[in-house]
């Protein structure tokens, strides 16, 4: 009885914290949503790229069309661009923007190609997203062996950065507005009393239980 419930405190208690810390991070939860369909179903739009854009880069090089977009898009972490840990973004709000990180980059550059005609596939890694075309400089955080998924290759085991992992969550938590990491903290906080307030008030019922049942025997 107690091994139950101590295992239904915890699934409680594990529930409850993901609850808050979901709404904490994502007060509108479709946002969740939204990012993991994109991830699976990627936004390009060949069709919001103007003509006029298109012209200027129809004799341009992939490499110079992906270093066009790298100036124009500056990078920023999503804390910074859409006050979320994590999301992906339409190509129509990364142009409204003019920041964002590798997944705005790379969903603007794919949609560039596309309305270009050009080959080329998307590759996700743990840390990163980029667009990946014949003849393409590998960088670091770029190789063949790092990415997790590859639209041509599927999925492989890839080469574990470590030191990208950690650099990007010091980022991370470095970025965290101050309001959202007291209310992160908060959660565990409210968790742990709320299950000591429970077991206090638990414990005193069994007291008065036990002495009403001395009191009737006697």
């Amino acid at each position: 009885m107690i091994k139950n419930n101590m295992y239904s405190t915890l699934r409680w208690k594990l529930f409850f914290i993901f609850v808050w810390v979901l709404l904490v991070f994502y007060p509108n939860p479709m946002r969740v949503g939204e990012t993991f369909f994109r991830v699976f179903n990627p936004p390009v739009a060949p069709e919001v790229i103007s003509d006029h854009v298109l012209e200027e880069m129809r004799d341009l090089d992939n490499g110079e069309i992906e270093r066009f977009v790298l100036d124009y898009i500056p990078y920023q972490y999503d804390w910074q661009t859409f006050n979320l840990p994590w999301y992906y973004p339409r190509v129509e709000e990364v142009l409204a923007n003019r920041t964002g990180d590798c997944k705005s980059r790379m969903i603007l550059l794919a949609s560039i190609f596309e309305a270009l005609g050009r080959d080329y596939e998307l590759r996700y890694s743990i840390n990163h997203f980029w667009v990946h075309y014949d003849g393409k400089d590998e960088g670091y955080i770029e190789r063949d062996d790092v990415f997790l998924f590859s639209e041509e290759e599927g999925f492989q085991i890839p080469d574990f950065q470590w030191d990208v992992t950690y650099r990007s969550y010091n980022n991370f938590m470095e970025l965290m507005p101050f309001s959202k990491k007291v209310f992160f903290f908060l959660g565990f906080f409210v968790a742990w009393w709320m299950e000591v307030s429970t077991n206090n008030f638990t414990w005193q019922n069994l007291k008065t239980s036990r002495l009403n049942f001395e009191i009737s025997v006697k």
